[in-house]
Protein backbone atom coordinates (compact mmCIF):
# COMPACT_ATOMS: atom_id res chain seq x y z
CA UNK A 1 0.00 0.00 0.00
CA UNK A 2 2.92 1.91 0.25
CA UNK A 3 2.32 4.19 -3.10
CA UNK A 4 -1.48 4.87 -2.34
CA UNK A 5 -1.87 8.48 -0.56
CA UNK A 6 -1.30 8.13 3.13
CA UNK A 7 -4.95 8.24 4.57
CA UNK A 8 -5.66 5.76 2.09
CA UNK A 9 -2.62 3.81 2.88
CA UNK A 10 -3.47 3.23 6.34
CA UNK A 11 -7.05 2.54 5.85
CA UNK A 12 -6.29 -0.07 3.47
CA UNK A 13 -3.90 -1.64 5.85
CA UNK A 14 -6.62 -1.34 8.79
CA UNK A 15 -9.43 -3.21 6.48
CA UNK A 16 -7.03 -6.11 5.31
CA UNK A 17 -5.82 -6.93 8.62
CA UNK A 18 -7.88 -10.06 9.70
CA UNK A 19 -8.70 -10.80 6.09
CA UNK A 20 -6.03 -11.16 4.02
CA UNK A 21 -2.73 -13.54 4.88
CA UNK A 22 0.78 -13.33 3.50
CA UNK A 23 3.16 -15.56 2.64
CA UNK A 24 5.05 -14.83 5.95
CA UNK A 25 2.38 -14.82 8.55
CA UNK A 26 1.63 -18.79 7.27
CA UNK A 27 5.25 -19.78 7.81
CA UNK A 28 5.50 -20.47 4.28
CA UNK A 29 9.30 -18.57 3.99
CA UNK A 30 10.26 -21.01 6.70
CA UNK A 31 10.11 -23.96 4.41
CA UNK A 32 13.81 -25.19 3.22
CA UNK A 33 14.78 -25.72 -0.58
CA UNK A 34 13.62 -28.95 -2.31
CA UNK A 35 10.48 -29.21 0.16
CA UNK A 36 7.77 -26.45 -0.95
CA UNK A 37 5.00 -28.94 -3.09
CA UNK A 38 4.91 -31.65 0.25
CA UNK A 39 4.85 -28.67 2.85
CA UNK A 40 2.40 -26.59 0.86
CA UNK A 41 -0.81 -28.52 1.28
CA UNK A 42 0.09 -28.65 5.20
CA UNK A 43 0.49 -24.74 5.20
CA UNK A 44 -2.65 -24.52 3.34
CA UNK A 45 -4.40 -27.37 5.61
CA UNK A 46 -3.29 -25.28 8.64
CA UNK A 47 -4.64 -21.53 6.86
CA UNK A 48 -7.77 -22.91 6.74
CA UNK A 49 -8.30 -24.50 10.12
CA UNK A 50 -7.06 -21.48 12.10
CA UNK A 51 -7.91 -18.65 10.24
CA UNK A 52 -10.91 -19.56 7.64
CA UNK A 53 -9.13 -19.22 4.84
CA UNK A 54 -11.59 -19.66 1.47
CA UNK A 55 -9.76 -18.21 -1.32
CA UNK A 56 -6.18 -19.44 -1.17
CA UNK A 57 -3.66 -17.82 -3.84
CA UNK A 58 -0.36 -19.29 -5.03
CA UNK A 59 2.00 -17.33 -7.19
CA UNK A 60 3.62 -19.29 -9.06
CA UNK A 61 3.63 -22.67 -9.50
CA UNK A 62 7.18 -22.55 -10.72
CA UNK A 63 8.10 -21.13 -6.93
CA UNK A 64 6.16 -23.10 -5.54
CA UNK A 65 7.60 -26.06 -6.39
CA UNK A 66 11.22 -27.26 -5.67
CA UNK A 67 14.05 -27.45 -8.33
CA UNK A 68 14.95 -30.78 -8.65
CA UNK A 69 16.46 -31.85 -11.84
CA UNK A 70 16.89 -35.39 -10.78
CA UNK A 71 12.96 -35.76 -10.73
CA UNK A 72 10.39 -36.40 -13.58
CA UNK A 73 9.14 -32.14 -13.54
CA UNK A 74 5.80 -33.49 -15.41
CA UNK A 75 5.10 -36.01 -13.10
CA UNK A 76 5.80 -33.96 -10.23
CA UNK A 77 3.16 -31.06 -10.85
CA UNK A 78 0.30 -33.44 -12.11
CA UNK A 79 0.90 -34.52 -8.64
CA UNK A 80 0.61 -31.61 -6.57
CA UNK A 81 -2.09 -30.34 -8.78
CA UNK A 82 -4.22 -33.42 -8.18
CA UNK A 83 -3.27 -32.67 -4.06
CA UNK A 84 -4.96 -29.33 -4.90
CA UNK A 85 -7.93 -30.20 -6.56
CA UNK A 86 -8.07 -32.62 -3.55
CA UNK A 87 -8.26 -30.36 -0.91
CA UNK A 88 -10.25 -27.86 -2.81
CA UNK A 89 -12.85 -30.41 -2.77
CA UNK A 90 -12.23 -31.82 0.50
CA UNK A 91 -12.44 -28.30 2.19
CA UNK A 92 -14.75 -26.55 0.20
CA UNK A 93 -12.38 -23.91 -0.75
CA UNK A 94 -11.06 -21.56 -3.58
CA UNK A 95 -7.18 -22.20 -4.91
CA UNK A 96 -6.11 -19.95 -6.99
CA UNK A 97 -2.61 -21.38 -8.90
CA UNK A 98 -1.10 -18.69 -11.22
CA UNK A 99 0.96 -20.55 -14.12
CA UNK A 100 3.14 -18.66 -16.89
CA UNK A 101 2.07 -19.68 -20.91
CA UNK A 102 4.90 -21.29 -23.04
CA UNK A 103 8.03 -18.92 -23.90
CA UNK A 104 7.04 -20.43 -27.56
CA UNK A 105 3.33 -19.84 -27.89
CA UNK A 106 2.89 -15.95 -27.38
CA UNK A 107 -0.55 -15.41 -26.40
CA UNK A 108 -2.35 -18.79 -25.38
CA UNK A 109 -4.59 -20.30 -27.73
CA UNK A 110 -5.74 -23.41 -25.87
CA UNK A 111 -5.01 -24.39 -22.07
CA UNK A 112 -2.54 -26.57 -23.83
CA UNK A 113 -0.50 -23.49 -24.15
CA UNK A 114 0.04 -23.50 -20.38
CA UNK A 115 3.80 -24.08 -19.36
CA UNK A 116 4.28 -27.90 -17.55
CA UNK A 117 1.99 -30.71 -17.30
CA UNK A 118 -1.69 -31.07 -19.04
CA UNK A 119 -2.74 -31.80 -15.92
CA UNK A 120 -2.40 -28.28 -14.69
CA UNK A 121 -5.14 -27.10 -17.58
CA UNK A 122 -7.10 -30.96 -17.61
CA UNK A 123 -7.37 -31.01 -13.29
CA UNK A 124 -8.61 -27.30 -12.73
CA UNK A 125 -12.33 -26.49 -13.02
CA UNK A 126 -11.75 -22.71 -13.80
CA UNK A 127 -9.09 -21.67 -16.22
CA UNK A 128 -8.78 -18.15 -16.97
CA UNK A 129 -5.85 -15.81 -19.24
CA UNK A 130 -4.98 -12.91 -17.91
CA UNK A 131 -2.68 -10.93 -20.51
CA UNK A 132 -2.34 -7.62 -22.68
CA UNK A 133 -4.27 -7.76 -25.72
CA UNK A 134 -2.46 -6.73 -28.96
CA UNK A 135 -1.73 -2.99 -29.81
CA UNK A 136 -5.08 -1.41 -31.81
CA UNK A 137 -4.64 0.19 -34.99
CA UNK A 138 -3.51 3.93 -33.89
CA UNK A 139 -3.38 3.30 -30.21
CA UNK A 140 -1.07 5.21 -28.19
CA UNK A 141 1.78 3.55 -26.69
CA UNK A 142 0.85 4.77 -23.22
CA UNK A 143 -2.86 3.60 -23.62
CA UNK A 144 -2.17 -0.01 -24.58
CA UNK A 145 0.22 -0.13 -21.48
CA UNK A 146 -2.84 0.12 -19.41
CA UNK A 147 -5.19 -2.17 -21.28
CA UNK A 148 -5.65 -5.94 -20.36
CA UNK A 149 -7.77 -8.70 -20.94
CA UNK A 150 -8.99 -11.50 -18.81
CA UNK A 151 -10.91 -14.79 -20.77
CA UNK A 152 -12.53 -17.59 -19.37
CA UNK A 153 -10.95 -20.61 -21.21
CA UNK A 154 -12.58 -23.26 -19.17
CA UNK A 155 -15.56 -23.60 -16.68
CA UNK A 156 -16.87 -26.54 -15.31
CA UNK A 157 -18.63 -24.93 -12.78
CA UNK A 158 -21.68 -23.51 -15.71
CA UNK A 159 -20.31 -24.38 -18.75
CA UNK A 160 -20.01 -20.74 -20.04
CA UNK A 161 -16.86 -19.22 -21.88
CA UNK A 162 -15.77 -16.08 -22.77
CA UNK A 163 -13.41 -16.31 -25.29
CA UNK A 164 -13.57 -12.54 -26.18
CA UNK A 165 -12.68 -11.52 -22.70
CA UNK A 166 -13.57 -8.64 -19.96
CA UNK A 167 -11.34 -5.81 -20.63
CA UNK A 168 -9.48 -4.56 -17.70
CA UNK A 169 -7.02 -1.86 -17.10
CA UNK A 170 -3.94 -1.76 -14.75
CA UNK A 171 -2.85 1.03 -12.93
CA UNK A 172 0.89 1.00 -12.37
CA UNK A 173 0.73 3.95 -9.49
CA UNK A 174 -1.92 2.04 -7.14
CA UNK A 175 -0.49 -1.64 -8.84
CA UNK A 176 -4.40 -1.92 -9.10
CA UNK A 177 -6.67 -3.68 -12.11
CA UNK A 178 -9.96 -2.37 -12.46
CA UNK A 179 -12.51 -1.62 -14.79
CA UNK A 180 -11.72 2.25 -14.82
CA UNK A 181 -9.44 3.48 -17.91
CA UNK A 182 -8.10 6.42 -16.50
CA UNK A 183 -6.91 5.13 -13.16
CA UNK A 184 -8.59 3.66 -10.02
CA UNK A 185 -10.50 6.61 -8.37
CA UNK A 186 -9.67 7.75 -4.85
CA UNK A 187 -12.16 6.87 -3.40
CA UNK A 188 -11.64 2.70 -3.27
CA UNK A 189 -14.58 0.18 -3.28
CA UNK A 190 -14.71 -3.24 -1.81
CA UNK A 191 -17.44 -5.96 -1.19
CA UNK A 192 -17.61 -5.72 2.82
CA UNK A 193 -21.16 -6.57 3.17
CA UNK A 194 -20.91 -10.18 3.86
CA UNK A 195 -23.72 -12.76 4.34
CA UNK A 196 -22.75 -16.33 5.72
CA UNK A 197 -24.81 -19.10 3.82
CA UNK A 198 -25.28 -22.59 4.33
CA UNK A 199 -22.25 -24.11 2.60
CA UNK A 200 -19.93 -21.96 4.35
CA UNK A 201 -18.97 -19.57 1.53
CA UNK A 202 -19.80 -15.90 2.33
CA UNK A 203 -22.47 -13.99 -0.23
CA UNK A 204 -21.78 -10.75 -1.01
CA UNK A 205 -22.84 -7.31 -2.11
CA UNK A 206 -21.48 -5.71 -5.19
CA UNK A 207 -19.63 -2.27 -4.48
CA UNK A 208 -20.47 -1.96 -0.97
CA UNK A 209 -17.92 1.17 0.18
CA UNK A 210 -15.03 1.12 2.32
CA UNK A 211 -13.26 3.94 3.56
CA UNK A 212 -10.46 4.26 1.58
Amino acid sequence: FHRLKPEFSKAAAEWYHGRIYTKAELKFSDIEDGNQERKLPEIIIDAIAKYNCKFIVIDNLMTAMSDNLSADKYREQSVFIKGLTLLAQKYKVFILLIAHPRKNSGAMTSNDDIAGSSDIGNLASLVMEYTRPPKEEDEQEFEHEKRRVLRVTKNRLTGDLDNKGFELYYDANSKRISEFPDGTPDQFYLPINLKTSNDGFEEVDDMDEIPF
